[in-house]
């Protein structure tokens, strides 16, 4: 058994966060010592920053850019120099206790923001759907989503699918239109990512489109002149008609009366 002073205990004290898509950086090491992560024993700082290399592994597998989200070891390795030969690396400080590195290295998900562009518009009776632009990816600089499909009745739901290529996986997003985004109103669309290695900013994910004004157009009869003129002369003639029949009708019942 080594004596303890060649045991170098490295205990973690905090995990190390890295976000999809990010390679595992060369100085892991010396940046877990600089950030509070790790506390040292029987090696000094100096010492663990000229001699100290660090790894991420997932099983048998070394952890990489293209890793999914998920919480992986970090192993370390001291290069023995001259003075130093035969030290073990211990991650824990006394004897029985836990490996402290593991579920050290913590990959989050890719952030995805949307640009939803304009989303209010005077009613027209046409349909108004915007076309959002969506950033952040690891290797695209953006992804549009176009020509998105909605219902045909305004309380009717349609799904959009989308593929593109990143950090060399296929991901499918997905665009839900609720609405028919010509009556007036608000009409709903939300975009899902299929994949735990994204999320999108908080409250980005939603977009609702507002139409405004009514939903009809009212047109105005236009009546011609004319016509006006014939209904008035109509009536007039009609009254006068009207008139007549009850002073004959007087007449006749006075004549017979007076028989």
């Amino acid at each position: 058994m080594l004596p303890e002073s060649r045991v170098v205990r490295i205990t973690f004290v905090g995990d190390y966060i890295s976000e999809y898509g990010t390679e595992v950086p060369e100085d892991l090491a010396i940046l877990l010592l600089n950030r509070g992560l790790i506390e040292l024993k029987n090696i000094s700082a100096s010492d663990f920053r000229r001699n100290a290399t660090a790894r991420v592994v997932n099983g048998a597998d070394e952890v990489n850019g293209k890793t999914g989200v998920g919480s992986y070891t970090i192993e370390i390795e001291l290069a023995n120099n001259d003075d130093n030969v035969d030290r073990i690396v211990s991650y824990h400080n006394d004897f029985g206790d836990e490996d402290t590195n593991v579920n050290r290295f913590k990959i989050t998900p890719k952030v995805i923001d949307i640009d939803w562009g304009n989303l209010n518009y005077e009613h027209d009776g046409e349909k108004h759907i915007p076309t959002p632009i969506t950033t952040g990816w690891v290797t695209n600089e953006s992804f549009t989503l176009p020509e998105i499909k909605v219902s045909a009745s305004n309380d009717g739901i349609e799904n959009t699918a989308y593929t593109l290529e990143d950090n060399g996986v296929s991901v499918t997003v997905i665009v839900k239109a609720t609405g028919d985004f010509k009556t007036a109103g608000g009409h709903t669309l939300r975009v899902f990512i299929e994949s735990p290695n994204y999320t999108i900013v908080e409250n980005k994910d939603i977009g609702t489109v507002s139409v405004k004004g009514a939903d009809t157009t009212t047109t105005q009869l236009q009546i011609p002149e004319w016509v006006w003129y014939v209904a008035i002369g109509a009536g007039v003639l009609l009254f006068i008609l009207i008139i007549v029949i009850v002073v004959l009708s007087k007449r006749k019942g006075t004549v017979i009366n007076g028989m």
